[in-house]
Parts: C-alpha cells; structure tokens; sequence
C-alpha cells in the first residue's frame, strides 16, 4: 500500500483520503496501523506527502519499491530477484 501511494503521488499529485481508502478499497480492506499519516494521507517525515520534501518522497518512492520487490521475491514469486515484478 505504501509503495502504492507514493507511486500514485508521482502520478497524480494531491491528497488522498488513505483511511477511507483502506476502509473502501475495491480489492479489500487493509490495515494503516503502523503507518505514519497526516490529515488521514501518508506522511513523510512527519508532513504530509503532498508537501513533503521532494527529495524524501523520492528516496521513500525507492525504499518501497525495493521492499516490495524484496517480500515478492522472498514469497516465491520469481526465483531471479531482479525479474520479480513490482506492479502497483
């Protein structure tokens, strides 16, 4: 979902409602327990993305990616790690 977001910011800049979104998702409910947010969309660095440090929401876009990539891979699916795909 984080990977999600920040992918989603890169295209569309602005603000989305996360924890309505978590509640009313097409594919399913998900949890933002541990997941930093401000006026209800994902934080960074304590401010909300849409005005976060570029720099940071760059280098946060990155981390997501690799972690995302790094659990499809460690859950079986793709045994090369640079072919598992990340798709958001």
């Amino acid at each position: 979902m984080v990977h999600w977001r920040l992918r989603e910011f890169s295209l569309r800049r602005g603000t989305v409602d996360l924890e309505r979104f978590a509640r009313e998702s097409w594919f399913g409910g998900f949890d933002l327990e541990r997941i930093p947010l401000v006026a209800g969309d994902l934080a960074i660095g304590g401010v909300a993305i849409a005005n976060a440090d570029p720099n940071k929401v760059r280098a946060c876009g990155s981390i997501a990616m690799e972690r995302h990539q790094a659990i499809n891979w460690l859950l079986g699916q793709c045994p090369v790690y640079s072919e598992v795909d990340t798709s958001t």
